[in-house]
Protein backbone atom coordinates (compact mmCIF):
# COMPACT_ATOMS: atom_id res chain seq x y z
CA UNK A 1 0.00 0.00 0.00
CA UNK A 2 1.08 3.31 -1.03
CA UNK A 3 0.26 6.65 0.72
CA UNK A 4 2.56 9.86 -0.73
CA UNK A 5 1.85 12.85 2.21
CA UNK A 6 3.27 16.21 1.98
CA UNK A 7 3.18 18.02 5.77
CA UNK A 8 0.14 16.00 7.24
CA UNK A 9 0.72 15.66 10.30
CA UNK A 10 -2.70 16.37 11.39
CA UNK A 11 -4.04 13.31 9.37
CA UNK A 12 -1.28 10.78 8.95
CA UNK A 13 -1.79 9.13 12.22
CA UNK A 14 -5.11 8.53 11.71
CA UNK A 15 -4.90 7.66 7.93
CA UNK A 16 -2.10 4.96 9.27
CA UNK A 17 -4.37 3.24 12.00
CA UNK A 18 -7.38 2.91 9.46
CA UNK A 19 -5.18 1.01 7.00
CA UNK A 20 -3.90 -0.85 9.99
CA UNK A 21 -7.24 -1.95 11.26
CA UNK A 22 -8.04 -3.47 7.80
CA UNK A 23 -9.15 -7.22 7.95
CA UNK A 24 -6.64 -8.17 5.37
CA UNK A 25 -6.16 -11.78 4.84
CA UNK A 26 -2.20 -11.71 4.56
CA UNK A 27 0.82 -9.39 4.63
CA UNK A 28 0.20 -6.20 3.51
CA UNK A 29 3.10 -3.58 3.01
CA UNK A 30 2.82 0.19 4.09
CA UNK A 31 4.96 2.57 2.50
CA UNK A 32 4.50 6.19 3.19
CA UNK A 33 6.36 8.45 0.55
CA UNK A 34 7.20 11.71 2.42
CA UNK A 35 7.19 14.09 -0.35
CA UNK A 36 9.38 16.94 1.27
CA UNK A 37 7.50 17.44 4.32
CA UNK A 38 9.17 19.98 6.82
CA UNK A 39 6.22 19.26 9.36
CA UNK A 40 6.12 16.27 11.87
CA UNK A 41 4.98 13.64 9.29
CA UNK A 42 7.81 12.37 9.14
CA UNK A 43 8.10 11.46 13.05
CA UNK A 44 4.74 10.22 13.11
CA UNK A 45 5.60 7.83 10.33
CA UNK A 46 8.65 6.73 12.27
CA UNK A 47 6.75 6.01 15.35
CA UNK A 48 4.79 3.28 13.23
CA UNK A 49 8.02 1.42 12.05
CA UNK A 50 7.39 -1.05 14.36
CA UNK A 51 4.23 -2.22 12.69
CA UNK A 52 5.80 -2.83 9.47
CA UNK A 53 4.94 0.89 8.27
CA UNK A 54 7.86 2.28 6.13
CA UNK A 55 9.40 5.76 5.49
CA UNK A 56 10.40 6.74 2.36
CA UNK A 57 11.30 10.60 1.80
CA UNK A 58 12.29 12.79 -1.45
CA UNK A 59 14.55 14.90 -1.77
CA UNK A 60 12.76 18.07 -1.71
CA UNK A 61 9.50 18.28 -3.28
CA UNK A 62 9.03 16.02 -6.03
CA UNK A 63 5.10 16.04 -6.62
CA UNK A 64 2.87 13.02 -6.05
CA UNK A 65 3.08 11.20 -9.30
CA UNK A 66 6.91 10.71 -8.44
CA UNK A 67 6.73 9.90 -4.77
CA UNK A 68 4.91 6.79 -5.98
CA UNK A 69 7.39 6.03 -7.84
CA UNK A 70 9.70 6.11 -5.38
CA UNK A 71 7.56 3.77 -3.62
CA UNK A 72 7.24 1.36 -6.22
CA UNK A 73 11.15 1.21 -6.56
CA UNK A 74 10.87 -0.74 -2.94
CA UNK A 75 8.10 -2.32 -3.14
CA UNK A 76 7.84 -6.48 -2.78
CA UNK A 77 4.15 -6.97 -3.04
CA UNK A 78 2.34 -8.17 -6.92
CA UNK A 79 -0.99 -5.91 -5.82
CA UNK A 80 -0.01 -1.73 -5.73
CA UNK A 81 -2.89 -0.17 -3.70
CA UNK A 82 -2.80 3.74 -4.10
CA UNK A 83 -4.29 5.91 -1.09
CA UNK A 84 -4.68 9.58 0.25
CA UNK A 85 -4.25 10.92 3.72
CA UNK A 86 -7.74 11.97 3.42
CA UNK A 87 -9.74 9.06 2.66
CA UNK A 88 -11.16 6.51 5.39
CA UNK A 89 -12.18 2.75 4.59
CA UNK A 90 -14.95 1.01 5.49
CA UNK A 91 -14.16 -2.43 7.35
CA UNK A 92 -12.84 -5.11 4.59
CA UNK A 93 -12.14 -2.30 1.88
CA UNK A 94 -8.83 -3.51 1.24
CA UNK A 95 -9.99 -7.17 0.86
CA UNK A 96 -12.37 -6.24 -1.46
CA UNK A 97 -10.71 -4.14 -3.52
CA UNK A 98 -7.97 -7.17 -4.38
CA UNK A 99 -10.08 -9.49 -5.26
CA UNK A 100 -11.53 -9.44 -8.42
CA UNK A 101 -7.65 -9.88 -8.99
CA UNK A 102 -7.90 -13.45 -8.53
CA UNK A 103 -8.88 -13.04 -12.42
CA UNK A 104 -5.63 -12.89 -14.85
CA UNK A 105 -7.12 -10.73 -17.16
CA UNK A 106 -7.88 -7.71 -14.41
CA UNK A 107 -5.08 -5.54 -14.03
CA UNK A 108 -6.72 -2.75 -12.03
CA UNK A 109 -9.41 -1.94 -9.26
CA UNK A 110 -11.22 1.01 -8.25
CA UNK A 111 -12.78 1.64 -5.11
CA UNK A 112 -16.62 3.49 -4.07
CA UNK A 113 -16.16 6.90 -3.08
CA UNK A 114 -18.18 9.06 -0.92
CA UNK A 115 -17.81 12.57 -0.01
CA UNK A 116 -18.28 14.17 3.30
CA UNK A 117 -20.45 17.17 2.31
CA UNK A 118 -18.18 20.65 4.11
CA UNK A 119 -20.22 22.54 6.13
CA UNK A 120 -18.14 25.30 4.59
CA UNK A 121 -18.75 24.44 0.93
CA UNK A 122 -21.97 25.62 -0.37
CA UNK A 123 -21.46 23.72 -3.49
CA UNK A 124 -20.33 20.51 -1.82
CA UNK A 125 -23.66 19.13 -1.60
CA UNK A 126 -23.71 19.66 -5.22
CA UNK A 127 -20.61 17.87 -6.21
CA UNK A 128 -21.63 15.32 -4.20
CA UNK A 129 -24.42 14.68 -6.06
CA UNK A 130 -22.19 14.63 -9.05
CA UNK A 131 -20.00 12.32 -7.90
CA UNK A 132 -22.76 9.96 -7.13
CA UNK A 133 -23.50 10.70 -10.81
CA UNK A 134 -19.86 9.23 -11.54
CA UNK A 135 -20.13 6.51 -9.60
CA UNK A 136 -22.76 4.98 -11.66
CA UNK A 137 -21.44 5.91 -14.79
CA UNK A 138 -18.30 3.77 -13.67
CA UNK A 139 -20.19 1.05 -12.72
CA UNK A 140 -21.99 0.89 -16.13
CA UNK A 141 -18.89 0.94 -17.88
CA UNK A 142 -17.32 -1.39 -15.58
CA UNK A 143 -20.34 -3.72 -16.13
CA UNK A 144 -19.68 -3.31 -20.52
CA UNK A 145 -16.11 -4.14 -19.94
CA UNK A 146 -15.30 -0.51 -20.76
CA UNK A 147 -14.07 1.44 -17.79
CA UNK A 148 -11.12 3.47 -18.19
CA UNK A 149 -10.65 5.51 -15.24
CA UNK A 150 -10.48 5.01 -11.43
CA UNK A 151 -10.60 6.89 -8.50
CA UNK A 152 -7.05 8.16 -7.46
CA UNK A 153 -7.48 8.17 -3.84
CA UNK A 154 -8.57 3.81 -4.00
CA UNK A 155 -7.50 2.48 -6.58
CA UNK A 156 -5.10 -1.33 -6.98
CA UNK A 157 -3.10 -2.22 -10.24
CA UNK A 158 -0.79 -5.20 -11.12
CA UNK A 159 2.73 -4.50 -10.33
CA UNK A 160 3.80 -5.82 -13.48
CA UNK A 161 1.67 -3.39 -15.46
CA UNK A 162 3.27 0.04 -13.70
CA UNK A 163 4.79 2.07 -15.74
CA UNK A 164 7.04 5.19 -14.17
CA UNK A 165 4.85 8.02 -14.03
CA UNK A 166 5.20 11.52 -15.55
CA UNK A 167 4.56 14.05 -12.67
CA UNK A 168 2.24 16.48 -14.85
CA UNK A 169 -0.49 13.19 -15.32
CA UNK A 170 -2.68 12.10 -12.99
CA UNK A 171 -2.21 8.33 -11.52
CA UNK A 172 -5.86 8.20 -11.58
CA UNK A 173 -5.68 8.72 -15.56
CA UNK A 174 -3.18 7.26 -17.03
CA UNK A 175 -2.91 4.46 -14.83
CA UNK A 176 -6.02 2.96 -16.51
CA UNK A 177 -5.48 4.01 -19.68
CA UNK A 178 -1.84 1.91 -19.50
CA UNK A 179 -3.84 -1.22 -17.98
CA UNK A 180 -6.88 -0.81 -21.30
CA UNK A 181 -3.82 -0.70 -23.34
CA UNK A 182 -1.88 -4.01 -21.98
CA UNK A 183 -5.10 -5.85 -22.80
CA UNK A 184 -6.23 -5.90 -18.77
CA UNK A 185 -9.25 -4.79 -17.49
CA UNK A 186 -10.35 -2.06 -15.21
CA UNK A 187 -13.17 -3.05 -12.54
CA UNK A 188 -15.29 -0.56 -10.58
CA UNK A 189 -15.33 -2.58 -6.90
CA UNK A 190 -18.92 -1.37 -5.87
CA UNK A 191 -18.32 -2.72 -2.14
CA UNK A 192 -14.62 -1.37 -1.51
CA UNK A 193 -15.77 1.28 0.09
CA UNK A 194 -14.54 4.72 1.24
CA UNK A 195 -15.01 8.44 2.47
CA UNK A 196 -13.06 11.10 1.33
CA UNK A 197 -13.35 14.90 2.30
CA UNK A 198 -14.96 17.65 -0.03
CA UNK A 199 -12.84 20.33 -0.77
CA UNK A 200 -13.34 23.63 2.11
CA UNK A 201 -14.39 26.28 -0.11
CA UNK A 202 -15.86 26.93 -3.79
CA UNK A 203 -11.70 28.70 -4.02
CA UNK A 204 -10.28 24.89 -3.22
CA UNK A 205 -13.22 23.05 -5.55
CA UNK A 206 -11.89 25.78 -8.60
CA UNK A 207 -8.15 25.28 -8.70
CA UNK A 208 -9.05 21.87 -7.83
CA UNK A 209 -11.54 21.33 -11.57
CA UNK A 210 -8.63 22.95 -13.01
CA UNK A 211 -5.82 20.88 -12.18
CA UNK A 212 -7.41 17.84 -12.71
CA UNK A 213 -8.63 19.14 -16.24
CA UNK A 214 -5.57 20.14 -17.12
CA UNK A 215 -3.47 17.05 -16.10
CA UNK A 216 -6.67 14.42 -17.53
CA UNK A 217 -6.13 16.25 -20.82
CA UNK A 218 -2.65 16.14 -21.01
CA UNK A 219 -2.58 12.15 -19.45
CA UNK A 220 -5.60 11.43 -21.95
CA UNK A 221 -4.13 13.04 -25.23
CA UNK A 222 -0.38 11.24 -24.13
CA UNK A 223 -2.32 7.53 -24.76
CA UNK A 224 -4.48 9.46 -27.69
CA UNK A 225 -4.26 5.78 -29.19
CA UNK A 226 -7.16 4.44 -27.45
CA UNK A 227 -9.48 7.42 -28.87
CA UNK A 228 -9.07 5.82 -32.27
CA UNK A 229 -12.55 3.98 -33.31
CA UNK A 230 -11.11 1.84 -35.43
CA UNK A 231 -8.63 0.32 -33.55
CA UNK A 232 -10.27 0.40 -30.10
CA UNK A 233 -14.23 1.46 -30.63
CA UNK A 234 -15.56 0.76 -27.11
CA UNK A 235 -13.10 2.44 -25.28
CA UNK A 236 -13.10 5.00 -27.61
CA UNK A 237 -16.62 5.71 -26.89
CA UNK A 238 -16.59 5.79 -23.37
CA UNK A 239 -13.39 8.05 -23.13
CA UNK A 240 -14.58 10.49 -25.59
CA UNK A 241 -18.46 10.17 -24.41
CA UNK A 242 -17.21 9.91 -20.89
CA UNK A 243 -14.63 12.20 -20.14
CA UNK A 244 -13.36 14.81 -24.08
CA UNK A 245 -17.27 16.13 -24.39
CA UNK A 246 -17.36 16.98 -20.59
CA UNK A 247 -14.42 18.80 -20.22
CA UNK A 248 -15.27 20.41 -23.64
CA UNK A 249 -18.78 21.77 -22.07
CA UNK A 250 -17.80 25.47 -22.57
CA UNK A 251 -17.09 25.54 -26.33
CA UNK A 252 -20.60 24.01 -26.25
CA UNK A 253 -22.44 26.94 -23.90
CA UNK A 254 -20.18 29.80 -25.84
CA UNK A 255 -21.93 28.61 -28.68
CA UNK A 256 -25.07 28.50 -27.65
CA UNK A 257 -25.06 31.73 -26.22
CA UNK A 258 -23.13 32.95 -29.42
CA UNK A 259 -26.00 31.05 -31.61
CA UNK A 260 -28.98 32.84 -29.48
CA UNK A 261 -27.26 36.09 -30.24
CA UNK A 262 -27.00 36.00 -33.67
CA UNK A 263 -30.70 35.18 -34.02
CA UNK A 264 -31.58 38.13 -31.64
CA UNK A 265 -29.06 39.79 -33.97
CA UNK A 266 -31.25 38.23 -37.03
CA UNK A 267 -35.04 39.21 -35.39
CA UNK A 268 -35.39 35.82 -34.42
CA UNK A 269 -35.93 34.15 -30.71
CA UNK A 270 -36.22 37.74 -28.75
CA UNK A 271 -37.61 35.66 -26.07
CA UNK A 272 -35.73 32.94 -25.87
CA UNK A 273 -32.30 35.49 -25.76
CA UNK A 274 -34.12 37.60 -23.22
CA UNK A 275 -34.68 34.04 -20.73
CA UNK A 276 -31.03 33.65 -21.67
CA UNK A 277 -29.78 36.63 -20.50
CA UNK A 278 -31.69 36.13 -17.24
CA UNK A 279 -30.99 32.78 -16.70
CA UNK A 280 -26.57 34.11 -16.70
CA UNK A 281 -27.15 36.96 -14.80
CA UNK A 282 -28.56 34.68 -12.00
CA UNK A 283 -25.86 32.20 -12.42
CA UNK A 284 -23.48 34.95 -11.80
CA UNK A 285 -25.23 36.46 -8.95
CA UNK A 286 -25.38 33.19 -7.97
CA UNK A 287 -21.68 32.72 -7.63
CA UNK A 288 -21.17 35.70 -6.34
CA UNK A 289 -23.12 35.21 -3.23
CA UNK A 290 -21.52 31.97 -2.63
CA UNK A 291 -18.23 34.12 -2.74
CA UNK A 292 -20.10 36.86 -0.19
CA UNK A 293 -21.07 33.90 1.86
CA UNK A 294 -24.69 34.71 1.71
CA UNK A 295 -25.85 32.05 -0.52
CA UNK A 296 -25.91 29.32 1.94
CA UNK A 297 -29.87 29.16 2.86
CA UNK A 298 -30.93 30.57 -0.45
CA UNK A 299 -32.69 27.59 -2.32
CA UNK A 300 -30.58 26.88 -5.93
CA UNK A 301 -27.98 29.30 -5.49
CA UNK A 302 -25.67 26.46 -4.73
CA UNK A 303 -26.29 24.53 -7.87
CA UNK A 304 -26.09 27.57 -10.17
CA UNK A 305 -22.67 28.50 -8.81
CA UNK A 306 -21.75 24.83 -9.11
CA UNK A 307 -22.89 25.23 -12.92
CA UNK A 308 -20.84 28.08 -13.94
CA UNK A 309 -17.57 27.03 -11.84
CA UNK A 310 -17.36 23.60 -13.13
CA UNK A 311 -17.66 24.94 -16.07
CA UNK A 312 -15.48 27.57 -16.03
CA UNK A 313 -12.97 25.96 -14.48
CA UNK A 314 -12.88 23.05 -17.36
CA UNK A 315 -12.87 26.48 -19.84
CA UNK A 316 -9.74 27.31 -18.12
CA UNK A 317 -8.27 24.15 -17.58
CA UNK A 318 -8.41 23.25 -21.15
CA UNK A 319 -7.14 26.39 -22.27
CA UNK A 320 -3.70 25.82 -19.82
CA UNK A 321 -3.81 22.15 -21.55
CA UNK A 322 -3.33 23.48 -25.10
CA UNK A 323 -0.72 25.96 -24.24
CA UNK A 324 1.06 23.01 -22.79
CA UNK A 325 0.85 23.74 -18.83
CA UNK A 326 2.44 21.11 -16.37
CA UNK A 327 0.90 20.81 -13.26
CA UNK A 328 3.07 18.83 -10.74
CA UNK A 329 3.65 19.10 -6.80
CA UNK A 330 0.20 20.16 -5.67
CA UNK A 331 -1.76 19.42 -1.90
CA UNK A 332 -4.95 17.71 -2.52
CA UNK A 333 -6.63 19.11 0.02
Amino acid sequence: MILAAYNEELRIASKLEDILSQAYPGNCEIIVVSDGSTDHTNHIVQSYSDKGVRLVRTEGRVGKSLAQNEAVKIANGKILILTDTAVEMAPQCLERLVAPFSSSSVGCTTGTLHFKTSAESVVSEEQGQYWSYETKLRRLESCLGILAVAAGPLMAVKRSLWKPLMNWYGDDCVIPLDVVLSSHSVIQVDDAIAWDESYRTVKHEFKARIRMTVRNWQGTLSRSELLNPFKHPLYSFALTSHKLLRWLSPLWLVSFLLGIGLMYAGGMFSNAFGYTVAFMVLVLLALSLVLLGLGKRLPGVSVLASFLMVNAAFGIGLVMALYGKRIGAYQNK
